[in-house]
């Protein structure tokens, strides 16, 4: 009886766990919202509000979990999908963007 008892102690305190960890992704997302919004307000970009908020949130020692982290790159995903769908392909062919894109390329090298 004794193993059954520990397990569900292990168990009600993995729950508590997991409800402190989706309160604070669920805080670091609301944080993002104001500083967005509150950028928008000011006629900035809502990006800058987003970066800033990342930034307070890791100088005053949060960290990330998995979730939060699966968030973050699926957001990446679509932000780089919607440029994509806005691009257009004959502006690759310009020649400031071949000049600027070999600068990079020869001043950085290969970074593998």
């Amino acid at each position: 009886m004794k193993p059954i008892a520990f397990y569900r102690k292990n168990i009600t305190i993995s729950l508590r766990l997991a409800y402190k960890f989706v309160y604070m992704e669920f805080a670091f997302i609301l944080l993002a919202f104001i500083f967005g919004l509150g950028l928008k307000l000011l006629k900035l970009p809502t990006l800058i509000g987003y970066l800033l908020a990342g930034f307070a949130a890791q100088h005053f020692g949060f960290s990330t979990s998995d979730n939060l982290q699966n968030i973050a790159n699926l957001g990446i995903t679509l932000m780089l999908f919607t440029i994509g769908l806005k691009l257009n392909v004959r502006d690759l062919y310009k020649k400031e963007v071949w000049v600027g894109s070999v600068s990079h390329y020869s001043l950085l090298g290969d970074t593998r």
